[in-house]
């Protein structure tokens, strides 16, 4: 949504983000593929599992996303959060810097189906200028300052008179 023909945001910065974010989540995998082979070690040489059985058991915690995988999709989610925060809340409040007049309505994200306390609070508030809704010390959308933290998938979407 562009709005206002004079603001935008410049595609070198969010194209720099993701190229950013893709490398630190290359290294991840790297690292996320070491632990793995370890953990089949391990469970082979000290639990005694056949290699079929330690793989096994490795995918599983990998699917369930549990043990030693946890971390690594905790980490991956937070990479991806930060692209979010970088390209969608911080550009909003840029142009709200430069258009303090301007309204915005809190919309809920369409992804989660469970939303946060704090979002389903703003959302039910009328719109308000950038400098409304920071006011109500929860920052914007993105920024993880509502209590689904860096989850929350809302916009602050500007009202047209």
């Amino acid at each position: 949504m562009i709005l206002d023909k004079n603001f935008s945001i410049k595609g070198s910065q969010v194209t720099t983000s993701i190229e950013l974010a893709m490398i630190e989540i290359e290294s991840e995998v790297e690292a996320f593929l070491s632990r793995a082979n370890i953990e089949v070690l391990k469970l082979q040489e000290q639990e005694g599992f056949s290699k079929q059985r330690a793989f096994d058991t490795v995918i599983g915690q990998v699917e369930g996303q549990t043990d030693f995988a946890k971390a690594f999709f905790n980490r991956i989610d937070k990479i991806t959060q930060e692209i979010g925060k970088q390209t969608v809340a911080k550009p909003v409040r840029e142009y709200g810097k430069k258009n303090p007049q301007q309204l915005y309505k809190w919309h809920l994200g369409s992804v989660k189906s469970v939303h946060c306390a704090d979002c389903l609070s703003l959302a039910s508030m009328e719109a308000q200028t950038i400098a409304g809704w920071l006011s109500h010390g929860l920052g914007l959308p993105r920024e993880g300052k509502t209590a689904c933290n860096v989850g929350c998938k809302c916009l602050l979407e500007p009202v047209t008179s």
